[in-house]
């Protein structure tokens, strides 16, 4: 066999070989990338999946939500702790919701500076009802007006 044959089977191993690593690379993956919310009215209420509470992302930004005393919820939003962003509550209803827990963080990637999905979990305190209000920010920054909002008309029932 020639130089220019061998040279073609070892590049072309070598391709092969790429494929099937990032083929499993992307694999290996799959568990951490979040599943979709899927696309409802902004005012709908969302399902309640068992055990979870209801989910609400950006798709229900300036919708409402329904709850009684002790139902939890969660929100799922975009975000990059990476670059000193970060969601944070603005207004919580007068109280009747509490945040659950500390905001996480879940990587969408492993590449670093890659956006993540934060989550805020919240509980249902007593009746009554008003805005829960989040603000996407850099905390250290005062005076300055958040990238983005996120808003949704609650009522305890």
């Amino acid at each position: 066999m020639s130089t220019q044959g061998i040279t073609a089977v070892v590049v072309g191993a070598i391709v092969v070989a790429a494929a099937i690593a990032g083929a499993l690379l992307l694999r290996s993956g799959d568990d951490a990338v979040p599943t979709p919310t899927p696309r409802v009215a902004a005012t709908a209420t969302p399902t309640r999946p068992p055990g979870t509470g209801q989910r609400l992302s950006e798709v229900n930004n300036g919708g409402a939500i329904e709850l009684n005393p002790g139902d939890r919820f969660f929100i799922t939003l975009e975000g990059n702790p990476s670059t000193g962003y970060t969601w944070e509550i603005d207004s919580n209803v007068g109280g009747r919701v509490a945040q659950v827990g500390p905001i996480e963080s879940r990587p969408v990637s492993d590449m670093p500076g890659a956006p993540n999905v934060q989550v805020i979990r919240f509980e249902a305190m007593y009746g009554g009802e008003g805005d829960l209000k989040l603000k996407y920010h850099r905390p250290w920054e005062t005076g300055v007006a958040p990238v983005k909002t996120f808003v949704v008309h609650v009522t305890v029932n």
